[in-house]
Order: C-alpha cells, then sequence, then structure tokens
C-alpha cells in the first residue's frame, strides 16, 4: 500500500475514534450552587436557583438533585424549594447536584457530580423565653443596697445573630434594679439587685415587671415576666 493511502486509512481510522469521544460537561461559574443559601421562610414551591452548564459538543443537557428539599426542572436546571425549612432544627443542607450530556457516537452519556452544603439562614420567628417561671423571692427589709438578691431568672431565644442579642430590662423598679450576663448566644442570665432601702410598713411587696426584646432592626420580638417580692417585716418599730 503506497505512503498516501496509509495515511488517509490513519486520517479515517483517528477520525472516527475522535469523533466517537465524548467530552464531560462542566458546570458553569455561578450555575453551580456554590456559596447559595437561602433563608428559612422561604415558600416551598418557589424557585430558588437555576443550574446552569455547558456541553463542549454543544448538546443537550440534563440536571438532577439529590434530597428531599429541592427538585429540579432536568431540561431547564430552575430549581424549587418543595419542603419548608427551619433553621433552629436543620441550619445547613448537604445536596449533591448532577449534570448529565447525551451519549455521542455511541458513547455513554457522561455524569458530573458536586456536592454543595447550603446554609439556612435565620429570620426573627422566635420570641424571646423566660425560663422558669413564676419568679417568686423574699427579702428582708433591712437588706443592704446593692445585695444580689434572687438569680434564678434566665431568658433564651432560639434565633441567631441580631435576632438572638436581647436587651432586658425592668419596667417598674424603683427601689430594685437588674444585672444581665450574657451566657452564650440566645442565653442571658439575670439578677435582682436591691436599689434602695426597703420599708415593710409603706410597701410590704412589689410585682416587677420584666421585659426582654431582640435587636433585629426592623421586626423585634418581645416578651415580658413577673418577679412576685415579699418584704419581710423586721422589729424596726418600738
Amino acid at each position: 500500500m503506497c505512503l498516501p493511502a496509509v495515511l488517509c486509512l490513519m486520517c479515517a481510522v483517528l477520525g472516527g475514534a475522535w469523533a466517537q469521544y465524548n467530552l464531560q460537561p462542566q458546570f458553569s461559574p455561578g450555575g453551580d450552587m456554590a456559596g447559595f443559601s437561602l433563608p428559612e421562610d422561604t415558600r416551598p414551591g418557589a424557585p430558588v436557583y437555576r443550574l446552569q452548564g455547558t456541553d463542549p459538543e454543544g448538546g443537550l443537557l440534563h440536571y438532577s438533585i439529590s434530597g428531599e428539599h429541592f427538585n429540579v426542572d432536568r431540561m431547564s436546571g430552575v430549581v424549587k424549594l418543595i419542603k419548608a425549612l427551619d433553621r433552629e432544627t436543620l441550619d445547613m443542607l448537604e445536596v449533591i447536584i448532577s449534570i448529565t450530556d447525551e451519549s455521542l457516537g455511541g458513547s455513554e452519556p457522561n455524569t458530573v457530580s458536586l456536592r454543595r452544603e447550603i446554609r439556612v439562614l435565620d429570620v426573627n420567628d422566635n420570641p424571646p423565653v423566660f425560663q422558669g417561671r413564676p419568679y417568686v423571692m423574699s427579702v428582708a427589709e433591712n437588706a443592704r443596697i446593692g445585695s444580689l438578691l434572687y438569680t434564678n431568672i434566665s431568658v433564651t431565644d432560639r434565633d441567631s445573630g441580631v435576632n438572638a442579642e436581647l436587651d432586658i430590662k425592668c419596667l417598674n423598679c424603683d427601689e430594685f434594679d437588674i444585672e444581665t450576663i450574657k451566657i452564650d448566644e440566645g442565653q442571658y442570665a439575670v439578677a435582682v439587685v436591691l436599689a434602695k432601702q426597703l420599708d415593710y410598713e409603706s410597701a410590704p411587696g412589689y410585682s416587677l415587671i420584666l421585659e426582654a426584646s431582640d435587636s433585629n432592626p426592623l421586626f423585634r420580638l418581645t416578651a415580658t415576666a413577673s418577679v412576685a417580692v415579699d418584704v419581710i417585716d423586721i422589729q424596726d418599730q418600738p
């Protein structure tokens, strides 16, 4: 066989092999759910993302997503939320997204998959809670000003960030004051302190009203609690 004929045969063989080689598709930047997050109050049924990719041969692509919270239109790549979210129950979703091309020249389709973590963002949907109520305390009328009188008050908030930053105050404290200590995010300890001298004969008891508010700048949630104070009489009259 002459050289030109051999070269023609080799080109035909290599060309046929190349034509049957199916290159892998790729997810496009901005279409691969990298860094994607979702507010916990997103409505089920709402479109939340669009997967996008490219195929070197220009063929059709098909999309899929794992898990129980999402589905995807396999042709358009539009992802919808199908199950309600609750950050306080689950703050991170793990999914596998996949893109598949078409078979080419008898070759098998290619599938490329990526693992993604989707952060569930907090919304202000939990009010502060005064734990361990009712609050009842007793104090002798001769207790010294500045005395720490009651430390059994705990306030919590299940939200996060500014939604769990609490401002706690007493609405009707005159003879008393409160001190607040942040234990952890959304967890506070409150103590009642004596601010003025007591007199059983003038006031044998008090009902203090405490208020806790979160720090959301647009939509604050508030809770209140009462503290019953019994003043103990001390023999101070002749």
